[in-house]
């Protein structure tokens, strides 16, 4: 066991006033909603909360790919693993329609978050699975003073007891866990332009200007019916059985009548 404050610097995030808050600042404001667990990461360019540069030294409150992110203040403690947007998401937003705003100078986080700098990258990852663990929620939320909500302060988070392994065991553990969030979150998106191309296909029979672009509705129609039917031969409909009639009679006698 090793205390968090001895493997890790902690930092606190900064209080971020709303007549700060500016789209032409050049210092992004990651928040409690960026985080999600596993993995923090800033949202599209347009839906970041930005706030201008000044004298203030923003260091102290800065976030560097690599950091753990966790929630010090709030309802729900949630933790993960700072990212940057990788080639393809920054390719992707420079040419979308919605960019009108410079990559920021800066990253920092907001009051309701903490910063955990670890010296080794497979040591963040490992502390990330142990606070998203039954047993790391366990300890987080017992250290907690709030009432009614997440409430932990630094020293608090520096006394934090981590079970310690070797670095070959936590770069293992590190790499299971990152597989398999990559594969849930690769599954979430498809499963998601799947729903979006189901239900413009479906909603397009609702709309006569649409019909001879998506073509004959009966046509397609009939091609919706026999999908449904071949997904109907993987997954049957259980079908319900029916009710027994229950009648009351003399004594203790219970008959049951079935249809």
């Amino acid at each position: 066991m090793k205390k968090l404050g001895e493997v890790a610097i902690i930092y606190r995030g900064r209080l971020i006033r709303k007549e700060e808050l500016s789209p032409e600042g050049n210092i992004a404001v990651l928040s409690v909603a960026h985080v999600t667990p596993g993995w923090v990461r800033l949202p599209g360019e347009g839906d970041q909360d930005r706030i201008p540069e000044n004298d203030e030294d923003m260091t102290r409150y800065q976030v560097l790919p690599g950091d753990v992110v966790i929630t010090s203040r709030g309802t729900q403690l949630r933790a993960g693993v700072y990212r940057e947007m990788s080639g393809h998401e920054n390719a992707t937003r420079k040419n979308g329609p919605a960019q009108h705003q410079k990559q920021p100078s800066a990253v920092i986080l907001s009051a309701n978050l903490t910063g955990l700098r670890f010296q080794d990258e497979v040591f963040a990852e490992y502390a990330n699975i142990f606070f998203n663990s039954p047993q790391g929620v366990h300890q987080l939320t017992t250290l907690s003073e709030g009432t009614s909500g997440i409430n932990l302060g630094k020293k608090q988070l520096e006394s934090l007891l981590i079970p310690w392994h070797s670095r070959e065991i936590m770069a293992a553990m590190a790499a299971r866990y990152q597989n398999a969030l990559q594969a849930r979150e690769a599954a979430i998106i498809q499963a998601a332009r799947d729903w979006k191309v189901a239900c413009d296909e479906v909603n397009a029979l609702f709309d006569e200007t649409q019909e001879k672009a998506f073509g004959d509705v009966t046509e397609e129609a009939t091609r919706l019916l026999n999908v449904w039917q071949r997904v109907q031969t993987i997954v049957p409909t259980k079908k319900m059985a029916p009710k027994p009639k229950v009648s009351k009679k003399a004594k203790d006698r219970l008959l049951i009548e079935l249809d």
